[in-house]
Order: C-alpha cells, then sequence, then structure tokens
C-alpha cells in the first residue's frame, strides 16, 4: 500500500494498479449495525407484562394487551427484516478493475451506506402496508376483534354466527365504514378499528409510535469501512506508468515551440498596455493649455 501510495504522490497520469481480484465481497470491507430504541427492550414488550396486563380481564386491559403484543411484534419484525437485508447486502460484491485511492473509497462506501441505510425502511413500509390494507379493504375479522364483534345466537336462532361492526361512540365512527375510527384508550395510548390504526397514533415519552415504527425503530447507525482489507484483498501484483522521453525531437520541438508562444503572447501584452498608458500620458499629462484658447 505504501508503494502504490508513493507512485500516486508523483501524480503520474499514465499509473495503473489493477486488481489481481476485481469482485470484493461487502462483508469483508464494510459493516453497518443498527443501534434500536429502547422501547424495543422495555418492559412493555416483555411476554411476562403482557400477560399481567391481559389477567385483569377489562375492555381497556384487553385494548393494552393487544396494543403492547403489536409493539413487541413490531420490534421483533423490524429486527428480522434488518438482519435479513443484511444478510443479502453482504453477499453483493464492489467491483473494482483499478485499485481505488482512499478516497475513492471512502466516497463509494458512503454511497453504498447510504442507499441502504434509506431504502431499507421504504421496502419495510411498502410490507407492512400492503398488509394492513388487505385487512382494510377486505374487512377481515382479526383475532383482537377491534373492528367487528361477534355474537353467539341460541338455538332458537340456529346458533348462527352474527357480526357487527365497532362504534366509537366519540367520534360517532363505524368500522364498518371507515377505517380510521379512533379514540383515546388511556395516556398517550389510542385504539383503533384494527390495533396498528391505533397503535400510529399513539405516543411514547412523547415519541411518535408511527415514526419509530417507519424508521424500523432505529435510533443511529453504526458504520465502519476498512481500506485495509480491500487493499489487501484487491490484492494489486504491480503497477505500470509511462515516463515522457525527454530527449525525443518531437516533444522537444513541442515544448519549444510551447514556450515560443508563451513568450511571444505575453510580450505583445506587455508592449501592447505599455503603448496605451504612453499615450493617454501624452494626452493628458504634458499637454500645456494655451491662453488664447483659454481666452
Amino acid at each position: 500500500m505504501n508503494i502504490v501510495n508513493d507512485l500516486r504522490g508523483r501524480n503520474l497520469s499514465s499509473l495503473s494498479c489493477p486488481c489481481s481480484k476485481v469482485a470484493i465481497p461487502y462483508s469483508q470491507i464494510l459493516s453497518i449495525k443498527p443501534e434500536y430504541h429502547s422501547i424495543c427492550s422495555s418492559e412493555y414488550v416483555s411476554l411476562s407484562y403482557i400477560i399481567d396486563v391481559r389477567k385483569k380481564k377489562d375492555n381497556i386491559s384487553a385494548a393494552l394487551g393487544a396494543h403492547y403484543r403489536l409493539l413487541s411484534s413490531l420490534c421483533q419484525s423490524s429486527h428480522r427484516f434488518i438482519e435479513n437485508a443484511r444478510e443479502v447486502f453482504d453477499t453483493f460484491e464492489l467491483i473494482s478493475v483499478e485499485t481505488l485511492t482512499r478516497s475513492s473509497f471512502d466516497i463509494q462506501i458512503q454511497s453504498l451506506i447510504s442507499t441502504f441505510i434509506s431504502q431499507i425502511p421504504a421496502n419495510y413500509r411498502r410490507t407492512l402496508s400492503f398488509i394492513v390494507g388487505s385487512f382494510r379493504v377486505n374487512q377481515l375479522l382479526h383475532r383482537f376483534r377491534t373492528n367487528w364483534l361477534i355474537d353467539l345466537t341460541d338455538e332458537n336462532e340456529q346458533y348462527i354466527l352474527k357480526t357487527f361492526p365497532r362504534n366509537f361512540s366519540s367520534s360517532n365512527c363505524s368500522c364498518a365504514i371507515s377505517s380510521n375510527c379512533s379514540e383515546p384508550l388511556t395516556g398517550d395510548i389510542v385504539t383503533g378499528c384494527f390495533p396498528y390504526d391505533g397503535f400510529r397514533l399513539s405516543k411514547f415519552e412523547n415519541f411518535s409510535l408511527q415514526k419509530l415504527n417507519d424508521e424500523l425503530f432505529v435510533e443511529t447507525w453504526k458504520n465502519t469501512s476498512n481500506y485495509t482489507n480491500y487493499f489487501e484483498t484487491c490484492s494489486p501484483l504491480q503497477c505500470q506508468y509511462i515516463l515522457p522521453d525527454r530527449n525525443n525531437p518531437v516533444i522537444m520541438l513541442t515544448n519549444i515551440l510551447g514556450l515560443y508562444g508563451g513568450l511571444t503572447y505575453s510580450l505583445r501584452l506587455i508592449i501592447g498596455e505599455s503603448l496605451l498608458a504612453y499615450r493617454w500620458w501624452i494626452q493628458h499629462v504634458t499637454k500645456i493649455p494655451d491662453i488664447n484658447e483659454i481666452s
């Protein structure tokens, strides 16, 4: 690496240091690790806490249990989604025929990382939107039973299973005609026709849960790259460059003509400006006014 850097320091335009290995896996030269929000490691996502909430067996506790179960599920889903994406990303390869300089390497790596970080949340939101949209459009009855209520009939009605849409009295909204119905449950927690509808409107310590989920509950990304590993994997076996033959008559003639042309232009510029300055001095400084003309 020191030899190549020394050659590059000479500004040799014809320098060529081809890699002996053109394709280099991302896993060998860079690393991307997410740091998740503390909510995904809080007691609210633990199974014991959710069970304790559901043991109260009232409507509010049942809705809270559904809310925290959804939170736990989304935290796990985002973690799996990122890990799967990282595994695929690590198999991709950086293609470089010529050995990259440190600055060129850093620019390319930063571009790869930025693309990965921006695409992962977008792919996740698209997948989640498709799942939630399927329930809304088809009005499916889900296990939380927050959009449709079930009524078990007796023998007189031949044990027919009846369903009724859920109505929100506070907003006079029915899940049969709208999927955007919602009402406050407790504190910063909101409930809706579908658990996710209430979840996205809820907050945690003044943080929007929808925004946290859209970013896969990631607070920061830690990224590292290793140029030394890249150079060792690229492993250029030789460098080639061509030095100009200064004794070549053609090169000598070109240099002389270039020097002559530069001197000629400079002399013309200097002499021309000097003549203009002399004429101005003659006309404005040395001219003596005539007394008759003044009269």
